[in-house]
């Protein structure tokens, strides 16, 4: 007799705990989607040409926004930026329209640019909200052969080739 209700105490715990964790799990299921409606994850990418370039060129780039990992319109404009990293100050900033989770434009580098590396930094307002890793960022190289005395001639017989 004592074994039947050890067994029936038994299953009712088992019971009851399994009832416990299936409730703690749809109000976390719950919570979560509660959360990811309220505070969706924006992700940008910038797309470049290259990584390297020359003062006075000019950098093309075209700029995907999704959010719940498809195209996304959540935010109306993008935010592109060109930064000196020795100096850590902002060379240029544009702003850009998102339709259908796309954009893209050109900046002309000003042939004022040192040598030296620069980071494309790409985000909406929403995503200043969250930590700076969620921001986009990109390293490109810019020469700028005046920088190196490097000075560049042409010959005088009609030949485009530059004299060193």
């Amino acid at each position: 007799m004592k074994f039947n209700q050890f067994i029936s105490i038994y299953l009712l715990f088992f019971f009851f705990s399994f009832r416990t964790n299936a409730q703690v799990e749809s109000k976390i299921n719950s919570g979560l989607e509660w959360y990811y409606k309220t505070f969706p994850q924006e992700k940008v990418y910038a797309q470049t040409d290259k990584y390297n370039y020359t003062a006075g060129q000019t950098l093309w780039f075209s700029i995907y926004s999704t959010s719940f990992g498809i195209p996304s319109d959540l935010s109306k404009i993008v935010y592109l930026q060109l930064i000196n990293l020795q100096e850590g100050n902002v060379i240029t900033q544009i702003n850009l329209p998102v339709d259908g989770g796309m954009s893209h434009g050109n900046i002309l580098l000003p042939d004022s640019l040192k040598t030296g590396m620069y980071e494309l930094r790409c985000f909406t307002k929403w995503m200043l909200n969250f930590a700076e890793h969620s921001i986009f960022h990109k390293a490109i190289y810019v020469q700028n052969v005046t920088d190196q005395g490097v000075q560049y001639k042409i010959k005088k017989k009609g030949t485009n080739h530059p004299e060193i």
